[in-house]
């Protein structure tokens, strides 16, 4: 459900509107809950960027030892939490 947030040019009023669709929302023509102007602008409040995974578990041994030379904390980490987890659940480990 997409939420749009507004300021109105007219009175500086902000608000919300919560739409069911996109289709909802392109057909829409909201007008300030304050003072019933049309003019307003959209307000960017809230932005997610979505970061692609590496898949640590799938790369060969040389790839593996540059992120370890790397040094960076977090992809080590990482590193070991995805191939550490795909090697529990192996079995290689039996007796």
């Amino acid at each position: 459900m997409p939420q749009y947030d507004y300021r109105c040019e007219s009175c500086d009023h902000r608000f919300s509107l919560r739409y069911k669709s996109y289709r909802l929302f392109d057909k829409s023509r909201p007008q300030c809950p304050a003072c019933g102007s049309g003019e307003l602008s959209r307000l960017i409040k809230n932005v997610s960027v979505a970061k692609s995974g590496r898949q640590y578990s799938k790369m060969s041994s040389s790839e593996m030892l540059s992120v370890l030379e790397s040094g960076d904390e977090r992809q080590v980490g990482e590193m070991f939490e995805q191939v550490g987890g795909a090697a529990a659940g192996s079995g290689d480990d039996a007796p």
